[in-house]
């Protein structure tokens, strides 16, 4: 997740000239909300640029120009003079060969002031084109943090603080398989060729640090490896592009290849 608690995203666009033979870089300022922004991603073609804000915001952005697309609210169908509801993003992804976006958050509901009944915890699927929110994934029982998608789009990962990792068909919106952490979920990725799943966790407050990062079998969910994490937390995981590395890196500075 980014850290940034300012509003601006910051792009930089090369910029080429075929007379000259030259290039140069513009920088464009693209103003997403007033709280931090979660994750940004970039469309195949670079032509177009996704952002995902913690305040329950989606922007889709022209990366050429920074001229905003679309703009979409997840709580802005819900106000009424009574209620409303309070969404808070925490991951997105784009499947690059679909379009989709994934955005993972929950939810809560306000009437009047007070907060009423339980949190919804939810990854929403929406049309890269338009921002519209169609199909949800349910099944999470506490935050949900990082969500990725398998290289070919079909297939979406996600981990979170009910200590399971779950992988989902985005057409069908069905559940495939559920692996069971001995820890809340800190990061996923999936190897190249959608075969393998890679999840790290993070410490449960008051139980001591289990040091792990797991690779799986994306088919049957089984455990193949363990990898010892650096320290206490992990904050990203990344696949080699022939799949026989994975990189891990850490919040406090470490990393390791494996």
């Amino acid at each position: 997740m980014f850290s940034w608690l300012g509003i601006v995203i910051f792009l930089a666009a090369l910029l080429h000239d075929g007379s000259m033979n030259t290039s140069s870089t513009k920088t464009l300022e693209l103003h997403h909300g007033k709280t931090k922004i979660v994750s940004v991603r970039f469309t195949r073609d670079g032509g177009r640029l996704v952002s995902a804000g913690f305040d329950g915001t989606i922007a889709m952005w022209d990366s050429r120009s920074g001229k905003l697309i679309w703009k979409v609210d997840l709580d802005e169908g819900s106000k009424t003079e009574s209620s409303h509801t309070i969404s808070e993003i925490l991951g997105m992804d784009l499947a690059r060969d679909t379009g989709t976006v994934a955005v993972s958050y929950s939810r809560g509901h306000v009437v009047g002031d007070t907060l009423r009944g339980k949190d919804e915890y939810r990854i929403g699927l929406l049309d890269s084109l338009s921002g519209r929110e169609g199909k949800v994934l349910a099944g999470h029982a506490d935050q949900i943090g990082r969500i990725v998608f398998s290289p070919n789009g079909e297939l979406l990962l996600s981990e979170s603080a009910d200590k399971t990792a779950r992988l989902w068909n985005v057409q069908s919106g069905q559940q495939l398989l559920t692996i069971k952490l001995k820890e809340k979920g800190a990061a996923v990725a999936s190897s190249p060729d959608g075969k393998r799943i890679a999840v790290a966790t993070q410490p449960v407050w008051g139980l001591p640090p289990q040091p792990i990062v797991g690779l799986y079998d994306a088919q049957t969910g089984q455990l193949l490896r363990e990898f010892a994490r650096r320290k206490n937390l992990v904050t990203s995981l990344a696949f080699s592009a022939d799949g026989q590395v994975l990189a891990i890196a850490g919040g406090d500075a470490s990393g390791a290849q494996n």
